[in-house]
């Protein structure tokens, strides 16, 4: 059958041979199908439709259903979701027509990822709530494990970590036993995206390399590419831009010439946050829009959404007050038909930002309000620190200094089950303030002194909780506070010195703590200019 010139050639060959059991060449067309979409999509394509050929043959209809399955994957494969979700529809009919429970109950468990990929969170559940339901009727542990992997991909793909993490080791746990190595790959892969996601980075880096490892032992390079692209992004994580920005323009190489669409918009998304952390914001929005035009054309809401997030922070940093809140609003109401409740609360923190920038202080408050009750409802407690802190801030320019007070001990309150040295720094700097605000020189080189110790346990790149927010860049100001009231003490001015030297000290440290680019061989003599 591969060896056919075209359909007609194959469509006389299956005529000519009525003897052959064609239902068991389908079913073996289609297992080819499943292994071939992590190595080949466009063999995986062939492979389908000359199974659908054969079925549509066969006039069986329970063969037609496992052919229109094979193609369903094929499609999801190459991201064509809508596409693929028809084909599982229909192939979920037939099997329903037939009484094939279990394969009904397969097809049900396959569509959930295209379905989830399009927002479609509703249909997913309810595919993964009845095909659990068949799976457990028949005690199939096996394919219940591989069912709690697509139902922790709904949970993850709203944010909701802890529940996807639930799910993804008990699959975990059930896939090893059996050995599935296409499984377990995908679910060592999804609990490393969920521990990056909870802050804990060496876990996920030792699950993403583990992952890797599995998928070229297991002859996957498809997976292998999504692996080391989702190593790309821990090493951003880590601070480590150079190395990831080198590693996802390799990564967005090979998704071009795979013709992956999602993948190379995946790595101009990921750029275009490095680009933010680096300011380099006219660069980031560029990759930004792109990488939502392109989300937009594959109908991924989600991923589209943050783009435009991300392109509203850097129109707010090129000073386009405007235009940002504008695309802020866009990306929010696109979250919210997304079923994602997390980044619009985000949202409404970085637009609250640029109202207070812009001093439309009455509007910041509004929106700082409502993300600092739902961080707090949500147990997120570092970003609800920050929402207390911009509220403080917020209160503090508004001449309320008891207001801005009463901020900064709620977030002290929050920072009891938190350990980070960043956000304690930005509290006791701010009470500092709002004590040289009160005329309190005393007490306020009091808080000042306690956020520079803070300070000096703070390491160099600051991550995850900082959400990209502006003020959180202020490590020097509180040396230039502490100098300002030396001076105005009496015999002064050494104590003042000393804070200078330790500013400069921090000044280098923070230089030093940057990762320093190590040029491959293949860069030798080239300029950073050409290797950019």
């Amino acid at each position: 059958m591969l060896a056919a010139e075209n359909d007609a050639a194959r469509e006389e060959l299956i005529h000519l041979s009525r003897s052959v059991d064609w239902s068991q060449i389908v079913a073996d067309l289609t297992d080819r199908v499943r292994q071939e979409v992590h190595v080949d999509t466009g063999k995986a394509h062939l492979l389908a439709d000359i199974a659908m050929l054969v079925a549509h043959a066969t006039g069986n209809a329970a063969t037609l259903a496992k052919g229109q399955r094979a193609k369903a994957n094929a499609l999801y494969a190459t991201d064509e979701h809508p596409a693929a979700i028809e084909m599982h529809q229909s192939a979920a009919a037939l099997f329903e027509s037939t009484g094939e429970m279990e394969e009904l109950a397969r097809t049900l468990s396959g569509s959930i990822q295209p379905l989830l990929l399009l927002g479609r969170y509703d249909e997913a559940l309810a595919a993964a709530k009845r095909a659990r339901l068949i799976f457990g009727e028949q005690g199939n542990s096996w394919r219940i494990a591989r069912l709690q992997i697509n139902i922790g991909n709904i949970y993850h793909r709203q944010d909701r970590f802890a529940e996807a993490l639930d799910h993804y080791q008990t699959a975990y746990s059930e896939l090893l036993a059996h050995d599935d190595a296409e499984g377990l790959a995908a679910v060592l892969s999804n609990l490393s995206l969920c521990y990056i996601s909870l802050n804990d980075f060496p876990r996920a880096l030792e699950l993403h390399r583990k992952a890797r490892h599995h998928c070229t032992q297991k002859g996957m390079p498809i997976l292998v590419a999504y692996a080391d692209y989702n190593i790309a992004y821990l090493y951003f994580l880590r601070g480590e831009y150079g190395r990831t920005i080198q590693m996802l323009k390799e990564a967005a190489a090979s998704a071009k010439t795979a013709a992956d669409a999602y993948q190379l918009a995946l790595c101009d998304l990921d750029l275009s946050e490095i680009y933010l952390e680096v300011n380099l914001s006219v660069e980031a929005g560029e990759l930004a829009r792109a990488a939502h035009e392109a989300f937009q054309h594959l109908g991924f809401g989600y991923e589209g959404a943050k783009a435009l997030a991300f392109a509203a922070i850097a129109a707010s940093r090129q000073g386009h007050a405007f235009e940002g809140v504008d695309l802020f609003s866009r990306a929010k109401e696109m979250f919210l038909s997304d079923q994602n409740y997390v980044w619009p609360a985000l949202i409404d923190l970085h637009q609250a930002l640029v109202l207070f920038n812009e001093n439309r202080l009455f509007e910041a408050r509004r929106l700082s309000v409502s993300a600092r009750e739902f961080f707090i409802t949500s147990s997120m407690s570092r970003k609800a620190v920050v929402a207390e802190l911009l509220l403080a801030r917020i209160t503090l320019r508004m001449n309320d200094a008891a207001a801005a007070h009463r901020h900064c001990q709620a977030a002290q309150e929050l920072l009891l089950s938190v350990d980070s040295p960043n956000l304690s720094y930005q509290v006791e700097f701010l009470l500092g303030e709002i004590e040289w605000t009160n005329g309190n020189e005393r007490q306020a080189y009091e808080f000042y002194s306690r956020a520079r110790t803070s300070l000096e346990t703070l390491r160099g790149n600051l991550r995850a909780e900082e959400l990209k927010i502006a003020f959180f860049n202020n490590k020097l100001d509180v040396y230039e506070r502490l100098v300002d009231l030396c001076l105005q003490r009496p015999n002064g001015f050494a104590e003042a010195f000393g804070h200078i030297e330790q500013a400069k000290s921090r000044s280098l440290m923070d230089l030093l703590s940057q990762p320093v680019h190590v040029a491959s061989d293949k860069e030798a003599g080239q300029s950073q200019l050409v290797r950019s």
